[in-house]
């Protein structure tokens, strides 16, 4: 079906692109909906237009509860809207602050003569959120607090899932279309496939009510209730068994809950949650829980496992090196990057900047580039390969990149087209030249989760594209497209040239030290023969 950002000068922008997005679930995902959320969608199609434009207005607002005297929508007839919405159930009208639900709109000045009236005793100068704790300690029932007319709203959940149904994640809502509208991101003309990562109501509801449980787990400050949170839910496996066919969106939870339970040092608990995550660093997490433990015989086949079935880079290279560590475990020889002793006077100017300036006085020349130069030159000449029609791949208009990008799929599912391009940059340079020219012309300010547009220099990228021999690209290249997510950064930080030598430096000031993607890229620079080098830097 077609779409179109509404004209943000129109007053009702806000309505019409809500009502798009129900049109389309409605085509694409309609066998989706579950009954109480058809019954919401209908129910919303009956509301006059001043209800539904109140409505999408309040519920795209942050918070739940609205004050009466910070609502100005010229456009709606508010006494009608309010009036209709009312005698839904969909919002409520509250004429006083009476209760905890609404205190936190009242703003600092009203809340602390609140207090004084209830025999809080606080200071003129204190803080919002002591005054807050002193309202909210008071017995119940509450006293009248403040004379102030709010609305609540009442219905929420079935919206979100409208919301979750188009997009397919939680992050993204109705602002995309503004942005687009705006002209602030402009998409690519790629093929649009809405296939949802859903299958069924059900599936809907069980993403739904993870994401809920996130959000709500997130909220919760404390440790010691964060645990009682974790173990009341891992009480309740099976009405989240569900949860698990969202396997990324899953493991990353597990490892956040496990995390806070090593934290607190439960460990037991952290083990158990562990092994529910597909993800990195779960296992490297289990190793080092079983070791602390005293049980290496575990911890020892953990990180084999790891080593011969690693989950990515990351987790092949931290496995060797505790194997290496704590059991004696020869690793292969690594190359090791040259290093640099440099000491500068403490100038006010970032030691990138004085590192530069002194290789530029040994007849260097350069920029501080860092991951800019790959990752732009990967995106250029890989355009058509991260936009092509994949199933499931892009499944609605507002995508930087494929939905698989940071997945091993990215490179498993174009491996034919990634390797065909490889040997094009292997073999073909004038026609990768030609390539790198034509989509500058014809791509730039078109989104691509690879390019920061106003930082392309046309000159520059041609140049240093020539400089690396295609060997050396096409090993960098295929290295960022096996694993995305983690090999897109880390790259040494001055790109350098002396005639045709070409040299990359790593700086490092005192106390900073090399990351891991970092020492992976250097070496991995170096065994391709880019002279990937490291300079330590000693102020004073």
């Amino acid at each position: 079906m077609r779409w179109e950002p509404a004209d943000v000068d129109q007053p009702d922008y806000y309505w019409q692109n809500f009502n798009t997005i129900l049109r389309w679930v409605r085509h694409h995902h309609d066998t989706l909906l579950d009954d109480e959320t058809r019954l919401t969608l209908a129910r919303y199609e009956s509301l006059n237009t001043d209800a539904q434009k109140l409505w999408i207005r309040l519920s795209s607002r942050r918070g739940q509860q609205f004050r009466v005297d910070g609502l100005n929508y010229s456009e709606i007839n508010l006494a009608q809207a309010v009036n209709t919405l009312e005698g839904e159930g969909w919002l409520t009208v509250h004429h006083a602050i009476n209760s905890p639900e609404g205190v936190e709109l009242l703003k600092r000045a009203e809340l602390l003569h609140v207090a004084r009236e209830n025999g809080c005793m606080l200071s003129t100068s204190a803080k919002k959120a002591d005054i807050l704790e002193a309202l909210l300690a008071l017995p119940t029932p509450w006293p009248v607090a403040a004379q102030l007319q709010w609305y609540a709203l009442t219905q929420q959940a079935n919206f979100d899932r409208l919301s979750l149904l188009f997009f397919g994640n939680a992050h993204q809502d109705l602002t995309e279309f503004i942005k687009t509208a705006l002209g602030h991101v402009r998409y690519e003309t790629y093929t649009i496939r809405p296939k949802s990562l859903f299958s069924s109501p059900e599936d809907v509801a069980n993403y739904h009510a993870m994401s809920t449980f996130r959000q709500r787990y997130s909220d919760t400050e404390g440790l010691p209730e964060r645990i009682h949170i974790i173990r009341d839910w891992y009480k309740r496996a099976a009405n989240h068994q569900g949860w698990k066919k969202f396997r990324g969106a899953y493991s990353r939870l597990c490892n956040k809950l496990a995390r806070d339970c090593e934290r607190a040092d439960a460990l037991d608990d952290a083990l158990m949650i562990y092994q529910q995550s597909f993800r990195p660093p779960a296992r490297e997490r289990m190793a080092r829980i079983y070791r602390k433990q005293g049980d290496n015989k575990q911890a020892y086949s953990t990180l084999n496992e790891m080593a011969e079935e690693p989950w990515n880079d990351p987790e092949h290279a931290i496995a060797e090196q505790l194997l290496s560590r704590w059991f004696a475990e020869p690793t292969a020889q690594q190359t090791e990057p040259e290093t640099h002793h440099l000491s500068f006077a403490s100038r006010g100017a970032s030691i990138e900047a004085e590192s530069l300036a002194h290789f530029e006085q040994q007849g260097w020349r350069g920029a501080h580039y860092e991951n800019t130069i790959p990752q732009t030159l990967f995106g250029i000449i890989f355009w058509d390969i991260v936009f092509e029609d994949v199933e499931g791949a892009f499944v609605h208009p507002f995508q930087r990149g494929p939905r698989d990008l940071n997945s091993h799929e990215f490179y498993h599912r174009r491996e034919a087209l990634i390797k065909k391009r490889l040997d094009e940059i292997k073999h073909c340079p004038d026609t990768v030249t030609q390539r790198i020219t034509q989509v500058i012309d014809e791509k730039t300010g078109l989104a691509n989760p690879f390019i920061y547009w106003p930082g392309v220099d046309k000159g520059v990228l041609l140049d240093w594209w020539l400089r690396l021999k295609g060997q050396q690209w096409a090993a960098i290249f295929e290295r960022i497209a096996r694993d995305v997510h983690n090999n897109r950064a880390g790259f040494p930080d001055l790109w350098l040239y002396r005639d045709k030598q070409v040299m990359l430096v790593e700086v490092k000031g005192p106390g900073d030290t090399l990351r891991p993607n970092q020492i992976r890229w250097l070496r991995a620079l170096n065994e391709v023969g880019v002279n990937a080098n490291l300079a330590l830097v000693k102020l004073g």
